[in-house]
């Protein structure tokens, strides 16, 4: 649920990605400040992965790995969008400060500089100081 309205569908592509035998490289912040600024802890990612049923053992433990449902719900929450197309590229952990930056319909949340998601929001209104 997003406030009073329902998800009706959720369409998804996964795309399998080969591991990096280095690290991403950094990739400049854009210039604006951030809309805002989200951290999820390890019970709320709990709740969350109980709450939908995600076994995976990437989402559990002292440090989980946020899912990328999460992130989406919030986005959703957040900024109300009639629509999300989202892509990710660095995982993001409990604890750590995702910031969110809005550029028109381009939607981007990094950690420090490093590029976590890119989202292209459709549908969102004029007002979203979230």
């Amino acid at each position: 649920y997003v406030t009073d309205r329902r998800v009706s569908t959720l369409e998804t592509d996964l795309l399998l990605g080969s591991h990096a035998a280095t690290a991403a490289p950094a990739v400049a912040l854009p210039a604006a400040p951030p809309l805002r600024r989200l951290s999820f802890s390890a019970e709320e990612i709990t709740n969350f992965v109980c709450r939908v049923g995600d076994t995976n053992v990437l989402h559990t433990g002292d440090r989980p790995l946020v899912p990328g449902l999460l992130m989406l719900e919030r986005l959703a929450t957040l900024l109300q969008p009639d629509s999300i197309d989202i892509r990710f590229h660095q995982p993001l952990w409990s604890g750590e400060t995702l910031s969110l930056y809005l550029a028109g319909s381009l939607c981007t949340g990094f950690v420090q500089n490093r590029l976590c998601f890119k989202a292209i929001l459709k549908g969102i209104g004029e007002s979203h100081d979230a």
